[in-house]
């Protein structure tokens, strides 16, 4: 892959004719877009695995994620893979049948996307329609892990948003975002709100606005705060009906909370 080239991954249906058979299956291709298109094949279409839902790194264009099903003894199983074309070391298959669900072993996961600092896939199951899994990578001395969300309804290709962050908050920090104690009243409101917060330690505080979408609507704060409660105006009065989220970033620790504005 070349630095700097627009480009995409994409899986392709196959029909092949095995003794008057027809034997469908998916492959992965790449094409770069820069100057004259050109197509190739990330891995040879072989008609035993199926390889389908890339998605790529959100930090590195040579890294790319995607789901895998093949044969093991008289069974056909399906994992995750990522690699990595450039350095040639790809992580592999990621061993997803190893974690468990209501009891029972994860045997498929679809339509993976990596979080907005790639310590994370977020992905679905058939298996679990209405669940949204977590894969977290392996970090120093601590291993890998798994989480889901159950929900009413079924879900269907995930993505994440990325509210103007650098890096998305680190897992280890979420807890300790907590602490920071921020709370929007009223909530819903329709002219004017009070946003409270805990500073844990005299440091700088910054306090932004969003739309559900991400985009940064104002600065509500910025500036160092000395250690104690404190409590900050919203106008929402020129703001449109909606739901919209406050971040607060207080040090290296940071905490969203919803607001709606009802008209």
């Amino acid at each position: 892959m070349v630095a700097g080239q627009p480009e995409l991954v994409f899986d392709a249906y196959h029909e092949l004719t095995i003794e008057g058979e027809t034997v469908p299956f998916w492959a992965l291709y790449y094409a770069g877009m820069g100057g004259t298109p050109s197509v190739f094949e990330l891995y040879p279409p072989q008609p035993d695995f199926n390889l389908g839902f890339p998605a790529y790194s959100s930090r590195n264009a040579n890294t790319v994620v995607f789901s895998e099903y093949f044969p093991e003894g008289n069974a056909t199983v399906n994992d995750l893979y990522v690699a990595n074309f450039d350095r040639d070391n790809d992580q592999g298959y990621l061993g997803i049948r190893r974690f468990q669900l209501n009891n029972r072993p994860i045997v498929d996961a679809d339509q993976a996307v990596f979080s907005p600092d790639d310590r994370q896939l977020c992905f679905t199951s058939a298996a679990n329609p209405r669940s949204l899994l977590f894969y977290t990578f392996t970090s120093g001395t601590v291993q890998a892990s798994l989480r889901a969300i159950t929900l009413d309804s079924t879900v269907f290709r995930p993505f994440w948003a990325n509210l103007d962050i650098a890096t998305s908050v680190r897992e280890e920090q979420v807890a300790q975002g907590a602490m920071l104690g921020l709370s929007i009243t009223p909530n819903p409101s329709s002219e004017q709100a009070s946003v409270r917060f805990v500073v844990p330690q005299t440091q700088r505080v910054l306090l932004k606005l969003f739309t559900a979408l991400g985009q940064e609507i104002r600065t509500i704060a910025d500036g160092t705060m000395p250690q104690g409660e404190h409590s900050l105006p919203l106008s929402t009065n020129d703001l449109p009906q909606g739901v919209y989220l406050c971040r607060l970033q207080v040090g290296e620790h940071a905490q969203v909370q919803k607001i709606s504005v009802l008209r």
